[in-house]
C-alpha cells in the first residue's frame, strides 16, 4: 500500500481462497489475477482511504494438492509447488507425477472431480479426451488443474493396439518397463525394454534362444491387475507383425519361459545317466572291483 505502511505487508492466502487483511478483514481472491485481486482490495480500502493504491505481488506460490486414481503406475496424493509443473499443473502433469499412465487405460474418458473449497464436497465433474489430445493436438484436453482436484482414470473395456502403440510413446507413459525373460535365451533374467514392446522384440533384447530352446512357442506368465495370474503358450514366428495372440505387446514385469528342445531334453537326460553310471564305475574301482 503506497504511503500507508500499517495497510502493507505479507500475508498468507489460504487453501480456501481467502486472505486476511488489517482493517478489512477476509477477501475471497481465489479464481482472480493479481490485477483483479489489486482492484477489488483497492475497492475496499476506498471505504476508509481516499483513492488507495495497492500492488501485489507475489512472494511464493502455495503448494497444490491433487488426487490420481485408476489406470496409472503409482496412484495417489500428491502435493507439488507449481516450479515441478512449470508453473501450470495440467492432467499429463499429474499423470507424469503419478509414474505414467497404463496401456489399459481408457484415455478417451478421463473424469477430473472439483471440489468446493468451502464445503470440500464435489460439486463438479468433467471428462477429458486425451486421445483428442495425441491425435488431434487438442490442447484444450490438457485442462489446467485446481488445488483439490481429483483425477480417475478408468479401464478401457476393449483396447485397440495401434491406438496404445501411439499411447506407449507419448510422453504421458514412462520411458521404460521390466519385462523377464528366462530358460534357452543367451541372457536370461530382467529386462528393459519400451512400454508396449512386442514378445518378439523382448526375446531378441534378451540374446536371443540358445541352440538349446524350443523355438516354436513361448510361455507367457501375466499378473493382472486384479491379481490372477494368467499362463498361455504362444506359437513363436518372427515375421508375425504385433498381434494379440500371436506377437503380442507385453505388460510391466511379464513373464516368458522358453523352454527346451525334447533334442536338448534327450540330451541332458543321457548326461544325467552317464554320469550316474561314471559315478558308480569310480567307486567300484576305489575298491579294486
Amino acid at each position: 500500500m503506497f504511503d500507508a505502511p500499517e495497510y502493507s505487508g505479507e500475508h498468507q492466502l489460504f487453501t480456501d481462497g481467502t486472505v486476511s487483511l488489517p482493517f478489512v478483514g477476509s477477501l475471497r481472491l481465489q479464481g482472480l489475477t493479481l490485477t483483479q485481486a489489486e482492484t477489488l482490495i483497492a475497492n475496499r480500502l476506498s471505504r476508509i482511504l481516499r483513492r488507495p493504491f495497492t500492488t501485489i505481488r507475489l512472494l511464493e506460490a502455495r503448494p497444490i494438492s491433487l488426487a490420481v486414481t485408476g489406470e496409472v503406475y503409482s496412484p495417489g496424493a500428491y502435493t507439488f509447488s507449481l516450479e515441478e509443473t512449470n508453473g501450470v499443473p495440467t492432467v499429463t502433469k499429474a499423470i507424469q507425477l503419478a509414474q505414467g499412465i497404463r496401456l489399459t487405460a481408457d484415455i478417451r474418458n478421463i473424469q477430473i472431480q472439483r471440489r468446493n473449497p468451502l464445503t470440500n464436497q464435489v460439486d463438479e465433474r468433467f471428462e477429458v479426451d486425451l486421445w483428442a489430445l495425441l491425435s488431434e493436438g487438442d490442447l484444450s484436453q490438457d485442462v489446467i488443474l485446481e488445488d483439490g482436484d481429483s483425477i480417475v482414470i478408468p479401464q478401457a473395456t476393449n483396447l485397440n493396439y495401434e491406438e496404445v502403440n501411439v499411447l506407449a510413446y507419448a510422453n504421458i507413459s514412462p520411458e521404460q518397463m521390466t519385462v523377464n525373460v528366462v530358460g534357452e535365451v543367451e541372457a536370461p533374467g530382467a529386462v528393459q525394454v519400451k512400454p508396449n514392446t512386442p514378445l518378439h522384440q523382448a526375446l531378441l533384447a534378451a540374446g536371443g534362444f540358445t541352440n538349446r530352446a524350443r523355438k516354436k512357442e513361448v510361455i507367457l506368465i501375466r499378473l493382472n491387475p486384479d491379481g490372477t495370474v494368467t499362463q498361455r503358450e504362444i506359437d513363436v514366428d518372427f515375421a508375425q507383425a504385433i498381434d494379440s495372440e500371436g506377437n503380442p505387446p507385453l505388460r510391466p514385469f511379464d513373464t516368458i519361459v522358453v523352454g527346451r528342445s525334447n533334442f536338448a531334453k534327450v540330451t541332458d537326460a543321457l548326461d544325467r545317466a552317464l554320469s550316474s553310471v561314471a559315478r558308480v564305475i569310480g567307486v567300484l574301482s576305489i575298491f579294486g572291483l
